[in-house]
């Protein structure tokens, strides 16, 4: 995997036909949801990449969600 960004399986969470994997990076966690039919497992080291259409990010100090390609059609005044 050539992935730039690197991390470790820390907890695995499944939920039926989806399952939310978190993964310590150098730069804190990050929570991925992805398919059941994925294998990980704790302690399992992964690459990542995402999808700016599909990703959610939030700020630390206020929890709340920063704006992105996929909440665009979700601001309202």
């Amino acid at each position: 995997d050539q992935s730039a960004i690197r991390g470790e399986v820390f907890g695995v969470e499944y939920l039926g036909t989806t399952q939310i994997i978190t993964i310590t990076t150098k730069r804190g966690m990050v929570r991925a949801r992805v398919g059941a039919d994925r294998k990980a497992t704790i302690g399992d080291h992964v690459g990542l990449s995402f999808r700016a259409d599909r990703l959610s990010i939030f700020d630390k100090a206020s929890g709340r969600a920063l704006r992105s390609v996929l909440h665009e059609g979700a601001l309202h005044g």
